[in-house]
């Protein structure tokens, strides 16, 4: 059954307005619309215009039962279809006409049908096109009282869903290799990629427009930019991921306008995730509407779905999946009424005649790390994402909530050990949504709780770079270096800390006193550390008691996010599973655990690690993973899951009257967990991010053996 927040109202009956897609496919409209529109329609109103979006606006008529979109006038069907209790779902009615097409019934009727339902009676008169009809709901048979003509019923059940922010899939036969299907129309410029030759990584610079031109377009770079009306900007990047059939494409459109001219253009390209692949260029003169008549069409051919429509895209077999870019220019570019403010990386100014930075060389050379560009790519090819595909920070945030999505969906599976036909169509949808680069590889399915989490690890860092990038603008017409126009973006203050100071030589003996015995690949040597006073953390901050002093690790690609908008718990639409003691903030109390998250190599050997006040309160101790741990029994504020081995509290010391600090050296615990494996170290789990406030950053040198 629908649950009640998802219920619309219609004269006390429960409805679902939907409209008719390409091909005779139903889709529901939202909620909120539906709820519009069934308003409007208890008015009385033979009516009603609806804002589909700031863009999109519908005309509805009750009478003809159609919507006509008021920017394109494009007419689809709509119908209404009401809950019956009885049969456990929606249903509609229509009838068929004397040349066999059936006809959707409008609202009066369907309100008729639905009461003579709910009064288990199965006749009814109705008054439809100037005749008088009676109906019969048991024999399906509907009679022209006139004519005495007798015609067909039906009903039928929707299977129409509501409009998600993320797009469903289920590819259930052979994809077609239609790109090698591309007709010869109009002047064209195709090119084949060679098999072995992979793009070159991708990264957004500076464009004019709201997105780059898409960089395989060598002849137009720099004479065009991307067209955009309002909010409809001219760009979509298509994918597709099969793994029984070892697909694992992108289809790329782009409407290109010149930039000094109103001549247009249509770029397509498509190939194997991680290749260049083959392309055309559309030459359409002067004729705007043909050029966005003909972009619209091949957006359509490829999703079956309506360029205008995409917020509310459906998936459908066989037809690739939208890629959720985010076009705000605050992700990739400030640009004023004169094109002068524009997003610029650290790398590019530096031949450019900029201000020396104010701030302290450690801070200068820390901004430099967390916000580098390059370091976030190579970090995300190192974890099989596509960045050539998906430039950073474009990726939008509802497109990697769909990852999550698409990852729980994946976890149900592994959770019961059912790997069949429908545990595919799972990846399937994770790698269309998420696109990952495995060069000519079939793409692996996700079947362990190890590789669920190292997906869920490449979501988090896409989601750090997303705030990061969110965050960090550089407007060249402020007379401040770059780097300083960073770190007061941060809203963060680092205060670096001397060596001879005693917190330094605290924490230096708490790093070293809490390196794990089972941690001897490396050796951690710190370079600077710095005090951190967070925006606003200290007002927000709860203390519930018992606060200590905690470890927390992180790549570095993570932290510009993290510094500019803290420590932030898994989104609901992430999975469980990749949780050992459910969805919250993990800290340590021996500093290599935390280290280990910073994935060290001899060659990357820079990491940063947290020093976290964190206010445990009372520990709800738990001696196994726990995927429910954050249902905390009452009195209790968080997690400890026991280890085996932990710093001897009798070396504690005490910071600021209550914070302690769990110096080592460690000893054994003699805990054991009956049931089995026992953590090797203890894991401390706060579910509320104001428990926490960030006191000390660490830069460290891994030095391997």
């Amino acid at each position: 059954m629908t649950s009640d927040s998802n219920i619309t109202k219609l004269s006390n009956l429960s409805v679902q307005w939907e409209w008719e897609g390409d091909k005779g496919v139903w889709q529901q409209h939202s909620l909120d619309i539906q709820q519009k529109i069934s308003q409007a329609y208890d008015n009385g109103n033979s009516e009603v215009i609806i804002n589909q979006t700031e863009e999109i606006s519908l005309l509805i008529k009750f009478h003809d039962m159609v919507q006509i979109n008021q920017k394109t006038k494009f007419m689809r069907r709509i119908r209404i279809c009401i809950e019956l209790k009885d049969k456990n779902g929606f249903f509609t009615y229509e009838y068929e006409n004397e040349n066999k097409k059936w006809f959707i019934y409008n609202v009066e009727i369907m309100i008729k049908i639905a009461n003579t339902i709910e009064n288990n009676q199965t006749l009814l008169s109705i008054n439809y096109q100037n005749q008088s009809y009676d109906i019969d709901l048991d024999k399906l048979i509907e009679i022209n009282l006139n004519t005495k003509v007798i015609r067909k019923i039906h009903c039928i059940k929707s299977m129409a869903k509501l409009p998600l922010n993320v797009s469903t899939i289920s590819n259930k036969r052979p994809l077609d290799n239609d790109e090698s299907k591309e007709n010869n129309k109009k002047k064209r410029n195709i090119s084949k990629s060679t098999p072995i030759e992979k793009s070159a990584i991708r990264t957004v610079t500076t464009v004019v427009g709201k997105v780059p031109v898409d960089s395989e377009c060598v002849s137009m770079l720099g004479k065009v930019h991307v067209y955009y009306e309002n909010n409809d900007v001219f760009d979509c990047m298509l994918n597709q991921t099969n793994v029984g059939n070892n697909n694992n494409k992108f289809y790329l459109i782009q409407l290109l306008e010149e930039n000094h001219s109103k001549k247009y253009y249509v770029w397509l390209r498509w190939g194997r995730v991680g290749y260049t692949g083959q392309n055309n260029l559309e030459h359409f003169g002067c004729d705007l509407d043909e050029a966005k008549r003909f972009f619209c069409q091949k957006f359509s051919d490829k999703t079956k779905n309506d360029f205008y429509y995409r917020d509310t895209f459906t998936k459908y077999p066989g037809k690739y999946d939208y890629v959720q870019l985010d076009y705000n220019p605050s992700k990739s570019e400030k640009v004023d009424e004169n094109n002068k403010k524009q997003l610029v990386t650290i790398e590019q100014l530096k031949n450019l005649p900029i201000p020396e930075s104010k701030l302290d060389k450690r801070i200068q050379n820390l901004i430099q790390l967390i916000c580098n560009i390059q370091a976030m790519e190579e970090a995300l090819l190192e974890m099989k994402f596509d960045a050539r595909k998906n430039p950073l920070g474009k990726l939008s945030s509802t497109q990697i909530k769909a990852g999550y999505a698409a990852l729980k969906e994946i976890e149900t599976y592994i959770k019961i050990n059912k790997f069949n036909s429908a545990f595919i169509e799972a990846n399937n949808t994770y790698y269309t949504r998420i696109p990952h680069e495995f060069g000519r590889n079939t793409p692996p399915l996700i079947k362990t709780i190890q590789q669920l989490k190292h997906e869920i690890e490449l979501l988090e860092a896409l989601d750090d770079i997303e705030i990061a990038f969110t965050t960090l603008n550089i407007d060249r017409n402020i007379r401040l270096n770059p780097i300083d126009q960073h770190y007061e973006q941060l809203k963060c203050k680092l205060y670096p800390i001397e060596k001879h100071e005693d917190i330094y030589i605290l924490i230096n003996k708490y790093l070293q006193t809490t390196h794990a015995s089972t941690h001897q690949q490396y050796k951690m040597e710190i370079e600077y550390i710095f005090k951190v006073e967070r925006e606003n953390e200290n007002e927000i901050f709860k203390d519930v008691g018992n606060k200590m002093l905690l470890w927390h690790g992180s790549r570095l690609t993570n932290f510009a996010g993290i510094m500019s908008q803290g420590l932030r718990i898994a989104p609901p639409e992430a999975p469980v599973t990749g949780y050992m003691f459910g969805k919250g903030l993990y800290f340590a109390d021996m500093s290599s655990k935390s280290a280990n998250y910073c994935y060290p190599t001899p060659s990357k050997n820079t990491g940063l690690v947290l020093l976290t006040e964190v206010s445990l309160g009372k520990c709800h101790e738990l001696l196994h993973a726990d995927n429910n741990a954050h249902r905390l029994p009452e009195g209790f504020s968080s997690v400890k899951g026991l280890g085996s081995i932990s710093p001897d509290l009798k070396n504690a010391i005490t910071l600021d009257d209550d914070v302690v600090v769990p110096m080592g050296p460690v000893e054994s615990t003699n805990v054991v967990d009956p049931k089995g494996y026992t953590l090797n170290y203890n894991e401390y789990i706060v579910y509320d991010t104001k428990q926490v406030r960030i006191r000390y950053l660490i830069k460290l040198k891994f030095l391997f053996k």
